[in-house]
């Protein structure tokens, strides 16, 4: 079957996005299907940096905007941002539309498929989605009714619904053939909407190890690599722990296990100029390859968690502060058996602790996929 996949692909710098929309439309095709990926990106216009357009920012009056320092950083953050080479990964390994700038092209000019799927990430989320225009999309409110729509390991990414989101959705939400979600807790949201749901994998766990290191294999240079045992960290979520900068705990913890310290951080105002510009920009190839073979990985990233389970790697992840950002991660801990991995700055003894995950959750939810598809 044609099975065209809406997703948040646009970041530039979140591996774990683009790795899930990677795996969700690799695994369809595996199974013989003609799976592609529907190119809708309601962020292309309008990426800011404190307020100011990045196509600002080397106006002689953006320093003044956002301040000398930051502007400096914001320059560099776009130079690294083509160091990490999303849109090449994109090109190479993902088949996809061409690229739908408004809602109502998706709705004007249809791509064809016998199924539409959205998920996974935070697609249903009210503050990404900007509008409730925008989340039509994300709810397959285009092309005809003939179309089969499915939901596959969607993520609302929040605890609760407010009252006239979910009085926007339900019938959005009713149209669907089938409904699956990442968050346990998203069931009762459904269910809040008046339909039913099933809880899931994400797509990236669809993948194995194995075939994750079948797609690195040919792209890393491995002579630029680290070459001594390292602790990897890799950082997202700065405002959900609190702001900080965890750089030299983290360090401290990587010299009591005899490692060096290799890091990877979206762009954060706390990081001195020297702690930014030392950190390693990996392409998506290269990033997998640096959670494979670290010693320990410390994280503070759902995907950052997720392959570290992937490549058996022992990890602590960093305890977020919001709930609906923790219950993913209580979620994956839950459904492959691997007991608590939080950790803080000041207590890494989580990371430590050797842990066998059961992927039979893994399987089920494959069976769910494939159920979903006859």
């Amino acid at each position: 079957m044609k099975i065209g996949v809406l997703t948040y692909s646009h970041h530039k710098q979140n591996y774990g996005q683009i790795l899930q929309a990677y795996a969700l439309v690799t695994y369809l095709r595996n199974m013989g299907h003609e799976a592609f990926l529907i190119r809708y990106d309601l962020w292309w216009n309008r990426k800011f940096i404190n307020g100011v357009s990045v196509n600002e920012l080397d106006a002689e009056a953006a320093p003044e905007k956002v301040g000398v320092r930051q502007h400096k950083l914001s320059v560099n953050y776009l130079m690294f941002e083509t160091m990490r080479d999303f849109p090449s990964f994109i090109r190479d390994e993902i088949p996809k539309t061409l690229q739908y700038m408004w809602f109502e092209e998706l709705q004007n000019n249809p791509p064809e498929a016998d199924i539409y799927m959205v998920g996974s990430d935070q697609i249903w989320k009210t503050d990404g989605l900007q509008s409730f225009k925008n989340a039509r999309a994300f709810f397959l409110d285009f092309g005809s009714s003939q179309v089969r729509r499915m939901a596959y390991a969607a993520s609302f990414g929040m605890d609760r619904l407010n009252a006239e989101y979910r009085e926007f959705i339900k019938p959005l939400l009713s149209r669907f053939d089938t409904i699956t979600v990442r968050e346990k807790m998203a069931l009762s949201l459904l269910q809040d909407c008046g339909v039913k749901g099933q809880w899931v994998c994400d797509p990236t766990l669809l993948l194995t190890g194995d075939e994750y290191r079948q797609l690195y294999a040919n792209h890393v240079d491995e002579s630029k690599m680290p070459q001594k045992p390292y602790v990897f960290f890799y950082s997202i979520n700065e405002q959900d722990i609190g702001g900080m900068n965890p750089l030299s705990t983290i360090r401290q913890f990587a010299n009591s296990v005899n490692c060096d310290l290799q890091y990877t951080i979206l762009l954060k105002r706390d990081l001195t100029e020297s702690e930014f510009t030392s950190q390693m920009f990996p392409t998506i190839y290269e990033w997998l390859w640096l959670i494979d073979h670290a010693e320990y990985v410390i994280c503070d990233s759902f995907h950052g968690s997720v392959f570290s389970v992937i490549f058996g790697k022992k990890f602590g992840t960093l305890k977020l502060q919001n709930p609906g950002q923790r219950s993913r991660l209580d979620g994956l801990f839950e459904a492959f058996q691997i007991g608590d991995r939080f950790v803080t700055p000041d207590d890494f003894s989580n990371a430590l602790k050797p842990y066998q995950p059961i992927f039979s959750f893994a399987e089920q939810s494959r069976e769910i996929l494939r159920q979903m598809l006859q």
